[in-house]
């Protein structure tokens, strides 16, 4: 083992899987530490930066360097326990002092924080890699140059610009926050198999008793930069007692059916499955309303029955791949993601509430009042 160095290494995020960890390199030779890992963290200045990880000489992870001074670094990582346990193992092996984990040592975002601060909070807790580019560029002052571009315009070139601001904003919103979506649909119509396929493993039962999945169950999925909330739900059926005892539908079925149905008001995007040859309407049960944001997908596809529906019929068992890319992209377009619709450089509000603002500034009635709202965006100046 190395000498031991002036640097002590703790992760200061709570111990478990998350969206992002956050190591905090403290002492002297935290940059000589750091630099084994991340080597281009050696010319690093202060501010922010995304740096690769690399461990036994292997490309592991792109993480975000923050640099405080030459003897504060904090490396934000993705969320997994694993991870950090190399990464505090490797430090451990070149003579650092480590510390699995200390609590989290940062304060809540709150409206006396500059623009910056506020989007370093939100970069710490975003899941995607397009939005975290996102929400670096605000950290790094995009925002803060776009509001004051905006103020030094008047009449219809300000009317333009804060448009195109409130635009780019309601666009970038599901870069910045995972959007919901739901696998809904009759018993039985491969839900459980599809959102194993989705997420890369076997995480729920799949099977053909109905009533098997009797409550939400949700992971993330990543489609490109974005990042999704995938939700598996019971299956769907009336909650009247059925005839059949073999079929009868207990308390927890019941729950989970209502939970389903009720997920379902709130959700971005509904998938709704429905096996090959059903009435896509007629299996709706009672209470539950097709909306906009419904995409039908025909499943227990065989290969020849697959051609019959090229639009929505899907095969898991026999054309699992095609089937998952197939899904991906009526998602990417029933969300509209859309991977270009920010450039680098370009300010973008990263708040509900800086939207909700931006949305009572639209039109010439709402020039006068422009000013000091937006103003107090910058009330808070930014730090060196």
């Amino acid at each position: 083992m190395a000498g031991r160095l002036d640097v002590r290494v703790r992760c200061v995020t709570p111990p478990g899987t998350g969206a992002v960890s956050v190591l905090e390199f403290l002492g002297p030779d935290a940059p000589r530490v750091l630099a084994q890992l991340c080597p281009s963290a050696a010319a690093a200045r202060p501010g922010l930066g995304l740096v690769r990880v690399y461990l036994a000489g292997s490309s592991c992870d792109e993480a975000l360097l923050v640099v405080r001074s030459p003897s504060h670094l904090e490396l934000h990582v993705h969320g997994n326990p694993l991870l950090v346990e190399e990464i505090l193992a490797s430090c451990a092996l070149v003579g650092a002092r480590t510390d699995e984990h200390m609590g989290a040592h940062t304060g809540a975002r709150g409206s006396d924080q500059n623009l910056e601060a506020r989007a370093i909070w939100a970069l710490a807790r975003c899941q995607g890699e397009l939005g975290a580019r996102i929400l670096l560029d605000q950290a790094q002052g995009a925002l803060r140059r776009e509001i004051q571009s905006l103020l030094a315009k008047t009449g219809t070139q300000q009317d333009v610009q804060l448009e195109q601001l409130l635009e780019r904003a309601l666009g970038a919103r599901l870069a910045l926050r995972p959007a919901q979506v739901l696998l809904a649909g009759p018993v039985n119509a491969g839900k459980s198999t599809l959102f194993n396929l989705m997420v890369g493993r076997r995480r729920v039962i799949a099977h053909q008793t109905p009533g098997t999945t009797r409550d939400l169950v949700r992971e993330s999925v990543r489609l490109g930069g974005f990042v999704i909330d995938l939700w598996d739900s019971a299956g769907l059926r009336p909650l009247d007692p059925s005839p059949v005892p073999a079929r009868a539908i207990d308390a927890v079925e019941r729950a989970g059916i209502r939970a389903a149905l009720e997920f379902v008001e709130r959700a971005d995007l509904v998938l709704w499955l429905v096996p090959l040859g059903a009435d896509a309407e007629r299996v709706l049960p009672p209470g539950a309303q097709r909306g906009a944001n419904w995409r039908v997908i025909r499943t227990h596809a065989d290969a020849g029955e697959e051609r019959a529906w090229p639009e929505q019929g899907i095969s898991v068992p026999q054309r699992a791949q095609a089937a998952a890319q197939r899904v991906q992209e009526l998602i990417a377009a029933g969300l509209q993601l859309q991977p270009t619709l920010w450039t680098q450089g370009q300010g973008v509000p990263f708040e509900d509430e800086q939207i909700r603002q931006l949305e009572g500034l639209v039109g010439e009635k709402a020039r006068d009042a422009r000013r000091p709202v937006l103003g107090a965006w910058l009330a808070v100046p930014a730090g060196p």
